[in-house]
């Protein structure tokens, strides 16, 4: 009993640090705001802060408890549909505040760099991937 209020301390502290890396990492980027700019709905900033908030503590605890919707077909398309806009969303608003890196590399006179390092990020990041699905779930 006692170990497992330790663990679960452990948990929820470990949890608080990896969700305040989280908020430090949008609110840096300042990703939330772009989000909104780009929806060109900046009214409900705070309103798409909250929806990000609350979906990654729902997520978070649905991927830790098991729990898991039993949703007919047709549904679990709708709440696809949903997460892959979100995600699209959040990917377009990172990749606009990453667009630092071409005058990053101009700069430094790093340009040659560039090439090899994407391509090294490819196939280290595909054959990751691979090895993933391949070997290690098995």
């Amino acid at each position: 009993m006692g170990a497992n209020l330790v663990l679960g301390f452990v948990g929820l502290g470990m949890g608080l640090v990896a969700g305040g890396a989280l908020g430090a990492f949008f609110s840096i980027l300042k990703l939330i705001t772009r989000l909104a700019d780009r929806m060109n709905s900046m009214t409900y900033e705070k309103f798409c802060a909250w929806c990000v908030a609350l979906g990654a503590g729902v997520f978070a605890f649905a991927s830790v408890s098991g729990f898991h919707l039993m949703l007919p077909r047709w549904a679990a398309v709708i709440v696809g549909a949903f997460s892959g806009a979100y995600i699209g969303m959040v990917a377009s608003a990172l990749s606009e505040v990453l667009d630092v890196i071409p005058i990053f590399t101009r700069r430094l006179h790093i340009t040659w760099f560039v090439k090899a390092l994407l391509i090294a990020l490819l196939l280290g990041k595909s054959v990751g991937s691979l090895f993933y699905w391949l070997f290690w779930l098995q």
